[in-house]
């Protein structure tokens, strides 16, 4: 573990995606498995984050979305509870884009592209709940989210394809 990161860098989006798993979780049909999955896919996902090896470091993101992943099949299968998970990939797309190597502000310049995620999230969730018919939209709805979550998670781990890093100033 590098001796020259700050506890702090990427600590708050770690604690902010780990109170939302758990606020998941406490709809979940298995509580405390529900919990223990949280709690340690994010812990893990942290530690992951702050080893020097880069394969560990690529590894990190797994770690909480297996989490989410099964916080949500252990949800009841309701539309809020769907939209609620939809918000927790958007979430974990804050916590990825908040990596505690590169310069503060990670999830601020992460901004325009964790809003095409949210607003590809909203578009699926709509039509997957207001459409009159009931297969086709959640088949759908289900693959633009997991597409459109993809995409930004390749766009968060390689900056370099949407544009370069300002240098700080001071």
């Amino acid at each position: 573990m590098s001796e020259s990161l700050p506890l702090r860098r990427g600590l708050v989006t770690s604690l902010v995606l780990l109170a939302y798993l758990l606020l998941l979780a406490d709809a979940a049909r298995v509580f405390w498995a529900a919990v223990g999955v949280a709690v340690l896919g994010v812990a893990l996902g942290a530690w992951f984050r702050r080893i020097d090896d880069p394969m560990f470091r690529g590894a990190a993101p797994v770690m909480p979305l297996v989490a989410l992943g099964g916080i949500a099949v252990l949800l009841p299968p309701t539309a809020l509870n769907g939209l609620l998970a939809g918000v927790g990939a958007i979430v974990l797309l804050v916590w990825m884009a908040d990596d505690p190597r590169r310069l503060p502000g990670g999830p601020g310049r992460a901004a325009p592209t964790v809003t095409i995620a949210g607003l590809a999230m909203a578009l699926a969730w709509g039509s997957a709940t207001l459409l009159p018919t009931r297969s086709a939209p959640l088949g759908v709805a289900a693959a633009l989210i997991v597409a459109v979550v993809a995409l930004v998670s390749v766009l968060i781990a390689r900056p370099e394809l949407i544009g370069s890093e300002e240098a700080a100033t001071s």
